[in-house]
């Protein structure tokens, strides 16, 4: 870091590197720390500096840098060919023409570093110093290069060595440093979650994000992972093995053990999904509970609805896709839905689409006319029950839209008659 007139700072990331030791097709600093590519991580930490100017220096697989760095603002100067650290450097110079203020030097590939400790440097150049260089004080110091210093501080030389992993100011060169910058990252967030309130029972086996929300009073049981995306509101308890992605928790909420909330999930408060329930694209209301073994997508479930077991909702354009408040949605076999549309008897085609099961799983033989007789003997209104809906259907779908549904739109009105009322 370099002094000059002015507190205005300037960042300049060298990420110009090939990065070999990674043996990877994507750059070095692309590479992800909860679900963020290490130079995010970098420009999010230096963005309370409000440097007056970016300059990210490039040279190996620059159009991936370019790409990542679309819409951030950061000015790309071009190291071509390579010739190590001080020439990567002065490819800023051109973007920097004019500017008077503090030069932060920083390598792309350190993701840890902080607005924070950036300032403390700046205190070093407010007390005369010309460069300000940050280090550190391993244990183990045989593998890293040497600022070599006086008593008071002031830098005599720098001797080189094969640079690794630690702390903020390291860089990441391979897969172990990756996999161990990751460890330091999720260590702190996890008592960073503590320190603001949630429990977590298990710290070492939750994985967060990098911008996961947790709010206070939460509970995360053991082994759940958090994607990107993710708020989790008061009171809400997360329980083991749950993977959460894109998804909003209200306030006091229960999901899991073992469920999936994929991006568009919305579980208002005190909804409760439990064991074996994967939620996309949908909205619990305020009570809500799908407790087991069910998919809910597409949908809108209102308040105090309660989702049985194997329940499977799906969506067709122009039909309803929202389950009224208090309900409890019954079971309908998906085959059911896809086929009943398809044949002008409901309930031949209830038996088509159900013959794997019909024949093996309940040991029914013969006919399909032969097999809805030995169904009956399981349901004896069934038949009457499936023409009702398929007739029911028919004149609800022709009178909302003012023309006969096709085939496949009358399935999906058997959805929205069948789920959408006790």
């Amino acid at each position: 870091m370099a002094r000059g007139m002015s507190n205005a700072i300037a960042a300049v990331i060298l990420a110009a590197g090939k990065g070999t030791r990674m043996k990877s097709d994507l750059h070095k600093v692309l590479h992800p720390i909860a679900g963020r590519p290490m130079l995010m991580h970098l420009l999010g930490g230096l963005a309370g500096l409000a440097p007056a100017a970016t300059v990210v220096v490039v040279g190996d697989k620059r159009e991936q840098v370019e790409a990542a760095l679309a819409g951030t603002g950061a000015v790309v100067a071009v190291q071509e060919p390579q010739l190590g650290t001080a020439h990567a450097a002065l490819q800023a110079k051109d973007s920097l023409a004019g500017f008077d203020g503090i030069v932060l030097v920083c390598f792309g590939d350190c993701p840890m570093l902080t607005a924070a400790t950036v300032l403390r440097l700046c205190g070093a150049l407010d007390e005369g110093a010309a460069v300000a260089v940050l280090g550190f004080r391993p244990t183990d110091a045989a593998a890293y290069g040497r600022i070599i210093a006086d008593a008071d501080g002031t830098v005599r030389k720098m001797v080189e060595y094969k640079e690794t992993s630690a702390a903020e100011v390291a860089g990441i060169n391979s897969r172990a440093e990756l996999a161990a910058a990751e460890g330091q990252w999720q260590a702190f967030k996890r008592e960073e979650a503590m320190a603001g309130g949630a429990s977590l029972r298990a710290p070492e086996t939750v994985w967060f994000s990098w911008d996961t929300e947790i709010g206070r009073d939460v509970t995360v049981e053991p082994n759940v992972v958090f994607g990107p995306g993710v708020r989790v509101a008061d009171g809400a308890t997360i329980r083991a093995f749950s993977h959460i992605e894109g998804a909003s928790i209200g306030a006091g909420c229960e999901v899991g053990p073992y469920a999936r909330l994929r991006p568009g999930a919305v579980l208002e408060d005190k909804a409760k999904v439990g064991n074996f329930v994967e939620v996309k694209k949908a909205v619990l209301g305020k009570g809500a509970k799908a407790n087991h073994l069910s998919y809910i997508g597409d949908a809108t479930v209102g308040a105090g609805a309660n989702i049985g077991a194997g329940t499977i909702t799906c969506k067709e354009k122009g039909m309803s896709d929202r389950y009224e408040d208090k309900p409890f949605l019954r079971y309908v076999d998906a085959w059911v839905l896809d086929a009943i549309g398809h044949l002008d008897d409901p309930t031949r085609t209830y038996c088509a689409a159900m013959e794997p099961t019909l024949r093996h799983s309940l040991g029914l033989a013969g006919s399909w006319q032969e097999m809805v007789a030995q169904q009956m003997k399981f349901a004896p209104d069934l038949s009457a029950q499936i023409r009702k809906i398929w007739d029911d259907g028919r004149v609800k779908f022709a009178a909302a839209h003012g023309r006969p549904a096709d085939p496949v739109q009358f399935a999906m009105t058997f959805v929205d008659r069948n789920f959408g009322r006790a």
